[in-house]
């Protein structure tokens, strides 16, 4: 399943739950692909390479997860860098 832009066609009635739908399948699937990306980090965490080349792993892991799934690299790239930034550094707090 992907993320469509939700587009209604003109003169067509669209529901409150038409619309949230979208929303929920937006979460679900990226309940999925952050979830993935924290078991990628949990993986690279066990390696002794440099946070950068960690960091660097993941995202290719992610990158190819994406691939597989059908979903477009460009479109989650910026929010799963900013999400790894965040995660790393909170969970920095507590280790």
């Amino acid at each position: 399943m992907s993320i469509k832009t939700f587009k209604h066609k003109e003169n067509e009635m669209t529901t409150i739950a038409q619309t949230a739908n979208v929303l929920i399948q937006g979460v679900e699937i990226g309940q999925e692909i952050y979830q993935t990306v924290l078991n990628a980090m949990d993986a690279a965490e066990q390696e002794k390479q440099s946070g950068q080349d960690k960091k660097a792993w993941v995202l290719a892991f992610i990158e190819s997860f994406l691939y597989d799934i059908g979903e477009k690299w460009e479109f989650w790239v910026n929010a799963i860098v900013t999400f790894i930034d965040i995660a790393k550094t909170f969970y920095n707090q507590f280790k």
